[in-house]
């Protein structure tokens, strides 16, 4: 024989063979098992053998009493034979002394890494259960030989999760990541940033994020697995007040304290909506991580450029807006750059738009078209590369470079929606190519804000009924004067004594002021109300579905804060159609001059080929002959609806894709037919509706594209089927009025 084996036991049912090289065979061996060649679970050595280092093969099943065990190279020759004996007299593997013997110590890290592998990744979990104590013995040898390896501070967060700062390896050698504690693996999501690659002096820091266990304490052992080795440094994370321990550390890495904010928003951004701490922090943290001043390339020369925005989502769409200025074509590209020697050319990509921040000296270039606007978005490209500050790269022809600096990022979700609603115009929205391209940025911080937990506080003022034949949702966003009036009709409504009333506030710094109001109508009327506070401005659909969600009834009623009945009875009517049809019912709303507002909608197409819709005899005198006919109608307005809670589930409650509000009601209803359903106009239930009262207040409705962006995303969701009603004859009759229903009070 030219190699010597001995059988080891790892558990009951695993083993491990060990083979000492003596001569060099042909080529890589080969386990036979009575015959059969085997398959191990894992190799550790040399593998080719080239060396005559020992090999350690792992087994997950134990092999048989009385089986023989060959070991063979490629031409056949048998290197070593072993009959299997009696497992009681199998010794025990012992990995320090094996581990020791067999490698050498530059491999021995590489050899712990493929063991791991076997004992605490690839195994089945029967297989894990009985491993605990050599798989422990693994990973403290391994931690043996992380010496190069130290955690310089870790500091414990909210939930758990663990932030520390580790020398000795480099963060872009890291593959995986996983903790291990009282003999539980947890792998971790996020992986390290590099915080400098170290030199002669200086060894590597890298940042890490990872999921502890929010209860107890205690040291735990971290994996990090590299492509051919495994580190596994153990830290003590201490639990301590978060900003006396981060606002230091931040401090302690001077110039690149950027990075420990846009790394800790990349990780967790899913939970800074429903944690208003962490907002809270990162927005301290940004403060004291001063921003470098935006840096554009302005000279004496005609070529220029600036970014006027930079925004990075969850998911890793990079957005940028910006100008440039290159009548001779000197620009080669445009790139978005990351520390971690990433650069992605966005000016493949981007969209020219209208210039709205292009210094003085370069205007008159505007003029033929030598200075532009652009706007780029590129997928997946920011994933996990958050910063506060984005940087960016002008590359010329010639092979020079400049740094351009934008302004730093919005940390709040809503702010960065919004500034990115803001760089493009309603026209430009039209575009196609231009929805397309800032839709899903749009989209993906719309729902990062939505993201997370709502509803502030709940409060019941007086005693709701138990059994309510009909819930009644109204939001509440800024404007409360016609709450009295609407309390008022509701007190002498007969129809309103088994109704519940729900009000969502969605504007949390009126909660207070809203329950006190509440109280005190309560205590003038005696109608009882559920206050529902939010806490944070959601929008018109968020609110809707928060109410409903709060209440019980089997019938609902959605309805506008600045809509108030004109007489009793309204309800009883609106039923009464319902339930003559299937589907949805409105009533006919009026201005305070007793026009008509809505009397059912219809949809039209603008020359842009979008679509929106016309309020039907919208302005016209509220008797008009046609106006009060019953009738079946392509849309009715949000602004008050009746319909079954069954309906309302069925469709999934109120889209809110929308931003803030405008469309969703037109969505809504073309959902509700897509179920095969109808929607009612009924002129005899009659209410006021003061229009748009409380949208008017909406910074992020009024200052931004909101309402383009909602009209595009309308138009490219429901396009086949507008088309189709589009084609429709109109039951609108001649000079009905103009007006989207977009164009409506939202609620918020």
């Amino acid at each position: 024989m030219r190699s010597r084996a001995q059988l080891y036991r790892i558990t009951e049912k695993t083993a491990a063979l060990v083979v000492a090289v003596s001569v060099l065979p042909s080529g890589r061996l080969e386990v036979l098992l009575n015959g059969a060649s085997v398959h191990p679970r894992f190799v550790i050595g040399t593998g080719t053998l080239q060396t005559g280092q020992p090999i350690v093969y792992g087994f997950g099943a134990m092999p048989e009493v009385g089986q023989e065990l060959k070991l063979v190279d490629r031409t056949g020759s048998v290197m070593s034979q072993l009959p299997v004996p009696d497992h009681a007299d199998i010794p025990k593997f012992d990995i320090e002394t094996i581990f020791a013997a067999i490698c050498d110590p530059v491999d021995r890290n590489t050899c712990v890494r493929h063991f791991l592998e076997f004992a605490a990744v690839n195994s089945r979990p029967a297989v894990l259960a009985e491993l605990g104590e050599i798989r422990l013995k693994a990973i403290e040898y391994a931690v043996a030989q992380s010496e190069y390896v130290s955690v310089e501070r870790s500091i414990r967060l909210d939930g758990g999760v663990i932030l520390w700062l580790l020398r000795g390896i480099p963060a872009s050698t890291v593959k995986a990541v996983q903790t291990y504690r009282d003999a539980e693996l947890r792998a971790s999501p996020f992986r390290p940033i590099s915080l400098g690659q170290g030199g002669d002096d200086q060894p590597p820091r890298s940042m890490l994020l990872t999921e502890g266990r929010e209860k107890g304490r205690g040291t735990e052992s971290l994996l990090l697995w590299g492509t051919d080795k495994v580190w596994a440094p153990k830290y003590d994370p201490q639990v301590t007040d978060i900003r006396s321990a981060l606002l230091p550390f931040a401090q302690s890495l001077g110039e690149k304290s950027h990075l420990l904010l846009g790394y800790l928003a990349t990780c967790l951004g899913p939970l800074l909506a429903s944690r208003s701490n962490l907002r809270a922090l990162l927005a301290e943290l940004g403060a004291m991580c001063a921003p470098v001043a935006p840096r554009a390339l302005i000279s004496d020369r005609p070529i220029g450029a600036g970014i006027d925005l930079s925004v990075i989502t969850d998911d890793g769409w990079l957005f940028a807006s910006g100008w440039v200025s290159d009548p001779r074509e000197v620009i080669a590209r445009l790139s978005w750059c990351h520390p971690a020697d990433v650069r992605v050319s966005i000016s493949d990509s981007w969209i020219r738009t209208q210039a709205t921040s292009v210094p003085d000296r370069y205007r008159k270039g505007e003029a033929n078209g030598s200075v532009v606007g652009f706007i780029a978005v590129v997928e997946g490209a920011g994933a996990g590369r958050w910063l506060p500050q984005q940087r960016f790269r002008v590359e010329l022809h010639s092979g020079a470079h400049f740094e351009l600096v934008a302004p730093p990022s919005p940390i709040e979700p809503v702010l960065a929606r919004d500034a990115v609603l803001r760089t493009v115009s309603d026209e430009e929205f039209s575009a196609k190519s231009v929805g397309r391209l800032v839709a899903p940025v749009v989209a993906a911080l719309h729902r990062r804000h939505l993201a997370g937990d709502r509803v502030q506080r709940e409060v019941v003022v007086g005693e709701m009924p138990s059994k309510p034949s009909v819930s009644v949702i109204v939001p509440i966003y800024k404007v409360v004067e016609f709450l009295r009036y609407q309390f008022a009709s509701f007190a002498v409504d007969s129809d309103f004594k088994d109704t519940e009333l729900v009000l969502v506030v969605d504007s949390p710094e009126q909660g207070d002021e809203i329950e006190g109001r509440v109280r005190a109508l309560h205590g003038l009327y005696g109608v009882p109300a559920r206050i529902v506070i939010h806490q944070r401005n959601l929008g018109y659909a968020p609110a809707i579905n928060t109410g409903v969600s709060h209440s019980i009834a089997k019938m609902l009623v959605l309805m506008n804060s600045d809509v108030v009945p004109y007489q009793s009875g309204w309800m009883q009517k609106l039923w009464a159609r319902l339930s003559k049809c299937r589907g949805v019912v409105g009533p006919k709303l009026l201005f305070h001059d007793d026009s008509i507002q809505h009397a059912g909608m219809s949809f039209g197409r603008d020359l842009r080929g979008e679509y929106f819709n016309y309020h039907d005899y919208k302005g016209y005198p509220r008797n008009y002959p046609p106006a009060s006919i019953a009738r079946k109608v392509q849309a009715l307005t949000g602004a008050c609806l009746m319909l079954p809670r069954e309906l309302y589930l069925a469709v999934g409650g109120v889209s809110e894709d929308y931003v803030v509000g405008d469309f969703e009601d037109s969505d809504f209803c073309l959902r509700i037919q897509s179920l095969g359903m109808e929607l009612w106009y009924e002129p005899d239930a009659e209410l006021y509706h003061y229009e748009r009262q409380s949208i008017s207040h909406n910074d992020s409705y009024t200052g931004t594209r909101a309402c383009g962006y909602n009209r595009w995303l309308h138009t490219n969701r429901w396009h086949s089927e507008l088309n189709h009603l589009v084609r429709k004859p109109s039951s609108r009759g001649l000079g009905s009025g103009f007006g989207p229903s977009g164009y409506r009070d939202a609620g918020s």
